[in-house]
C-alpha cells in the first residue's frame, strides 16, 4: 500500500467543491467510451454487473452539496470495489474536508483506477494535491504496518476483512453496511445453492457472505448484531431453525431456501435498483 502520511489540514469553499464535482463529471463524460472498455475487461473476472453512464448521476448528485469544515483526519476506506462506492467515498471525503486512502479487493481494478486518475488530474487543477491515494489490497501483514498512519478504518460493505482485521484496533476500525446480503447455510446439501445465490449478488453488483460454521442461534445473534439489516438468507433443512431465523432477524428483506434474485415481485425494490 502506498498511504498518505504528509497530513495537513486542508478547507475548500463550496463553489470551489461544486466546480470540481462540475469537472470531475464532465471529465468521466469525455472518457466514457475508455471506461466503458476498461469495463468490459475488468467484467471476464469479475462479473460484476452496473451501468456504467449511472457513474455519472452518482456524481452529480454532489452539486448541490455543501462543505462540512472539519478537522483534516487521514482516513482509509476498504471495500471489494464497487466503482458507486469509490465515487461516494472519494467525494464524501472531498465534501468533509478529509484526506482518504482507497483500497479495494481486487473487483473493477481498472475502471476504479481509470476513475482515480481522472479524479486525481482535476484536484491538481484545482491545486489539491496528496489528499487521496488508490490501493489494491495485499494481506494483513501489509495493512497492519499501515495503519499507524491512519486516523479510521472504514470497511464499505466488506465485512469479511472487517472481521478478520477488527482485532488489530478496535478504535480505528469501523463497518459501514452497503446492502449487504448474508447467507446462513445450515446444510452441506445447499452449498451449492449458497454459492449459485452469492454469485447472482456479485452479478447485480451487491456484496454477499456465506456464513456456515455456526449454530442457528450464533447466525442470528451474529446477524442481528454485525450485520447490514438489508437482507439475510437461511438456507436448511430444518424447518424449526427456518422459522425462528424468519422470526427472529431483524432485517428488512429474510428468505428461507429461496434465490431473491429469482423472485422479481417479492423482491422487487432490490432487484429493480439493479
Amino acid at each position: 500500500m502506498k498511504i498518505i502520511d504528509d497530513i495537513k489540514q486542508f478547507e475548500i469553499s463550496n463553489e470551489k467543491f461544486k466546480n470540481i464535482v462540475i469537472a470531475f463529471k464532465k471529465s468521466i463524460k469525455e472518457n466514457l467510451s475508455d471506461i466503458k472498455k476498461m469495463y468490459n475487461m475488468d467484467y471476464k473476472y469479475d462479473k460484476l454487473i452496473i451501468n456504467v453512464e449511472d457513474l455519472i448521476l452518482e456524481v452529480e448528485k454532489y452539486q448541490s452539496r455543501l462543505v462540512i469544515q472539519s478537522k483534516t483526519e487521514n482516513n482509509m476506506a476498504i471495500y471489494y470495489g464497487n466503482p458507486v462506492i469509490t465515487i461516494n467515498v472519494l467525494l464524501e471525503s472531498l465534501q468533509n474536508c478529509q484526506i482518504i486512502n482507497l483500497v479495494i479487493q481486487e473487483v473493477c481494478y481498472g475502471v476504479n483506477k481509470l476513475l482515480f486518475e481522472l479524479y486525481k488530474e482535476i484536484l491538481k487543477k484545482f491545486g489539491l494535491s496528496n489528499i487521496a491515494s488508490f490501493n489494491n489490497y495485499e494481506n494483513k501483514a501489509d495493512f497492519e504496518a499501515n495503519i499507524k498512519k491512519i486516523d479510521k478504518v472504514f470497511f464499505v460493505g466488506n465485512h469479511n476483512l472487517y472481521s478478520i482485521l477488527r482485532r488489530t484496533d478496535k478504535t480505528k476500525l469501523e463497518y459501514i453496511p452497503f446492502e449487504n446480503i448474508d447467507i446462513y447455510c445450515e446444510d452441506e446439501q445447499y452449498d451449492d445453492f449458497a454459492n449459485e445465490i452469492f454469485n447472482y449478488a456479485i452479478k447485480y453488483g451487491y456484496e454477499a457472505e456465506v456464513f456456515d460454521e455456526m449454530s442457528i442461534d450464533s447466525a442470528i445473534e451474529y446477524f442481528n448484531q454485525y450485520g447490514n439489516k438489508f437482507c439475510g438468507l437461511i438456507l436448511t433443512s430444518n424447518k424449526e431453525h427456518m422459522e425462528k431465523f424468519k422470526n427472529e432477524l431483524d432485517y428488512q428483506y429474510v428468505f428461507a431456501n429461496e434465490n431473491p434474485f429469482a423472485i422479481k415481485k417479492t423482491f422487487k425494490s432490490l432487484y429493480s435498483n439493479k
